[in-house]
């Protein structure tokens, strides 16, 4: 009988044979999680190198201030989302959710875009600011009292900040989940009615403004506000353009073309021919030799150059109707509201200022009373006639009366004397 074996003891089973195999594969499982190791090493880094690149994208920031708190804000945890999805379409294609990647792909486009395209925007919203502080702006233009919170709020100043229910805050915009491209700047800000301007974004509280529309203004080079163009600049090149005044002797004065009155000399050349006027002073009359001019002929001769810059001034495409509104407001209604003809224009208030929302088409369908549109879409025509007429009555009012009447004056300071009965020239103010 053969000696006694417990069935629960562990069999020796020779392992020599094996130990080269189990080493292996020892050797295998460990090589293998240091190569997982490193490889989650490489994407961490990989991830980490993409977050810091769109960071860099957003560090091109155009003001800082604004950066840190409105761009730090749309994009918090964006970094990491843009390094997921470049991983994605780079490394694990398997996992996208359109055929090739392509949705995936046009994503990550996007968010690449995204941070320049932010700053773009802003930098345009903010290039109108300058706009607030111009002596001669229409306050009444309709987004003047919100671009001037707007200001207020971007520059921090004191009473527009987050304690106060002011907010800033760049939308990147979605649909059914995904990125448009689109972006809009939404601003916020309470509405006290009881106090003037208490409501810069109107009741809601709220103003948004899309890329789209701010890209068209910069494209166009226009802007969210209108500066008053310049009526002396206006005023020299028409009259420049017009020949109405002559300069080349160094002295400015109107062309003789216009003079009323002029002489044959002796050589047969036409020269200006002074004319007696008389003035009262003190109670006596006095006599001043001085040109006459031509002024139906004048303003005959500007009515061309005028009608041309009043048709720049509506055209679209040259920042129109907006300029022509802001130089009517802040320059021509003065002279507007002494006329009858403006009574028959609903948007032409008392002061002869015009309402701007007379030019959206939004608020006042083209061929309503209270557009300055007719139903085609085109300027009226009584609404050109009529700025026409106003703005060439002032133009003859501040270059050619202004002009004229100090010619005038320093005629009489040389020849005025007092008028004597007898028809001959008494004492002479003018030496005295």
């Amino acid at each position: 009988m053969g000696a006694y074996e417990n069935p629960n003891s562990p069999k020796y089973i020779p392992t020599a044979h094996l130990s080269k195999e189990v080493g292996d594969a020892m050797l295998g499982v460990v090589k293998g999680r240091e190569e997982a190791k490193q490889l989650e090493k490489d994407r961490l880094k990989a991830d980490r190198t993409n977050e810091l690149a769109w960071g860099d994208a957003l560090g091109e920031d155009f003001n800082g201030q604004m950066g840190e708190g409105v761009l730090n804000a749309a994009y918090a945890g964006s970094g990491r989302e843009y390094a997921a999805l470049q991983r994605m379409v780079t490394d694990q294609p398997e996992l996208c959710q359109s055929d090739n990647c392509r949705v995936e792909m046009q994503q990550l486009q996007i968010l690449k875009n995204a941070p320049k395209q932010s700053i773009a925007m802003l930098g345009t919203f903010e290039s109108a600011f300058p706009t607030l502080d111009e002596k001669n702006v229409d306050k009444t233009q309709p987004l003047y009292t919100k671009m001037k919170a707007a200001r207020a709020m971007i520059k921090g100043l004191n009473g527009y900040g987050p304690n106060q229910g002011y907010s800033i805050e760049v939308i990147r915009n979605k649909k059914d989940g995904k990125y448009t491209g689109t972006q809009e700047l939404v601003l916020k800000a309470p509405c006290k009615k009881d106090t003037v301007d208490g409501c810069p974004f109107g009741e809601s509280g709220e103003w948004k403004i899309n890329d789209k529309t701010l890209e068209n203004y910069d494209k166009g080079g226009g802007s969210l506000l209108t500066s008053t163009p310049k009526w002396e600049e206006q005023a020299t090149e028409i009259g420049g353009e017009a020949g109405i005044f002559d300069d080349e002797s160094g002295i400015r004065t109107l062309n003789s073309d216009f003079l009323k009155s002029e002489e044959m000399d002796e050589d047969g050349v036409a020269v200006p021919l002074p004319v007696l006027k008389t003035k009262p002073v003190g109670g006596k009359e006095y006599e001043y030799y001085a040109y006459d001019y031509d002024i139906p002929k004048i303003r005959a001769k500007v009515g061309g150059y005028i009608a041309a810059e009043v048709d720049t001034m509506f055209d679209p495409s040259a920042g129109g109707p907006n300029d022509a509104i802001a130089m009517w407001n802040k320059t021509l209604a003065p002279t507007a509201k002494d006329k009858k003809e403006y009574k028959d224009f609903p948007f032409i208030n008392k002061d002869g200022t015009m309402d701007w929302r007379a030019a959206d088409t939004s608020i006042n369908k083209p061929g309503t009373p209270g557009s300055i549109y007719a139903k085609n879409g085109e300027l009226k025509h009584e609404v050109k006639e009529l700025y026409k007429q106003v703005y060439t009555d002032h133009y003859m009012n501040t270059q050619i009366q202004k002009f004229i009447s100090e010619s005038e004056r320093t005629a009489m300071l040389g020849s005025l004397r007092e008028k004597q009965n007898n028809g001959n020239s008494g004492n002479n103010l003018g030496n005295k």
